[in-house]
């Protein structure tokens, strides 16, 4: 997913919104990605967080989209 988010910010059009996700996980390295998949596994699989004091991945990602302007 990473790749791919990094590859369209310098290949393809884009939205702010969009492009604030795929940087903030480009941006944040193995650490984040590592934090991003324990949460999809704890969401999708019900897999128990195996780091819950973390903060969270997914909020990050959210509030980077959030906050990004429209247009």
């Amino acid at each position: 997913m990473v790749a791919l988010g990094s590859w369209g910010l310098r290949h393809r059009e884009t939205t702010p919104r969009l492009a604030a996700r795929a940087r903030l996980l480009e941006d944040g390295g193995p650490e984040l990605w590592d934090r991003f998949m324990d949460e999809l596994r704890v969401l999708h699989l019900g897999s128990p967080d195996p780091h819950p004091e973390r903060p969270s991945a997914v909020a990050a990602l959210r509030e980077a989209a959030t906050t990004a302007p429209d247009r």
